[in-house]
């Protein structure tokens, strides 16, 4: 359990840091629909501010942020209709994260996955950045929830090579999804502009990296509400053992692995705090997702979303 909470940890801070670190490339190129409109008034009008900006000035003469004043007079000098249509795509943006509640992985069900999968786990939740809530102080319960399943799911015995193609084809679906949600970021990031602040472009990276930290919490509360039958006294296995268990593991689609026995422990503590920590996180994590993309210009209703 120890090594797959720092794999955790190492790829949250990867994607972070990665998210934090974009360049800045904002009012160089926009989304397709406005594209050639935007760009003559960004060097036409507006090409003085513009000019400000790439000089790397940060402030104009009367204390005004020139990022800011460069948003204001482009958004001037757009017609009504162009900006409608932009309000028309915040408003879709605006109600994603809460959409995507409903398509996403629960903690529980990541949890139930990470106690033999850790990093499919983890890019499953990197690659589908939202989270059900739940109301506080409540978790579902894994077991009953397996117990529920049981019947249609039974343990396989297939070859190492078909072994190999189903997890092969798994990582290749779930980087996908990965790849996708992080250029969807970045574009948002630097094709937009967020009116909240003009001058940073990470805000929806950010949110797409928050929401695997949910999932290892849930991670945590399985680990406090669940144990291993019988195998849960690990005192004599070194930690190569460990990693070298969690390599087959991760290398072997479920299915076809050893049966994992878990049973239900009385509500803890650290259950209780982990898991309201974690529904709290998960409404501020859905309220920050509305913030951030409610927040974009520059990004057209119709043409741009299919991008």
């Amino acid at each position: 359990m120890a090594t797959q909470t720092q794999t955790h940890i190492l790829l949250i801070l990867f994607f972070l840091t990665t998210a934090i670190s974009a360049d800045d490339s904002r009012f160089h190129n926009f989304f397709p629909r406005y594209r050639k409109q935007l760009i003559a008034t960004r060097d036409g009008v507006c090409g003085s501010l513009f000019a400000t900006k790439e000089r790397g000035v940060v402030y104009t003469s009367t204390g005004e942020s020139v990022c800011s004043a460069l948003l204001d007079c482009m958004l001037d000098n757009t017609t009504e209709s162009i900006k409608g249509d932009f309000a028309s795509g915040v408003i879709a943006l605006g109600l994603m994260p809460t959409i995507l509640v409903y398509l996403g992985s629960t903690t529980a069900e990541s949890a139930l996955l990470a106690r033999r999968r850790p990093l499919l786990a983890f890019l499953i939740a990197a690659g589908a950045p939202s989270v059900s809530p739940l109301r506080s102080f409540e978790y579902t319960d894994p077991v009953a929830q397996l117990e529920e399943r049981g019947s249609l799911v039974e343990e396989t015995k297939i070859s190492a090579l078909r072994g190999a193609v189903v997890t092969a084809g798994e990582y290749v679906v779930v980087l996908g999804a990965v790849a996708n949600v992080y250029l969807a970021c970045y574009y948002t990031g630097s094709w937009a502009v967020n009116t909240i602040s003009c001058s940073d472009m990470y805000y929806t990276a950010i949110w797409a990296s928050l929401a695997p930290i949910l999932h290892v919490l849930g991670m945590l509360a399985l680990r406090s509400k669940v144990m291993t039958v019988p195998r849960e006294s690990r005192g004599s296995e070194t930690w190569a053992w460990e990693v070298r268990q969690w390599l087959r593991y991760e290398m072997t689609p479920c299915v076809a692995q050893d049966k994992l026995v878990l049973q239900s422990k009385q509500d803890t503590f650290p259950f209780i705090l982990v898991s309201w920590i974690g529904s709290i996180l998960t409404v501020a994590h859905i309220l920050y997702g509305v913030v951030a993309f409610s927040s974009l210009q520059f990004l057209g209703k119709s043409r741009d979303f299919a991008n």
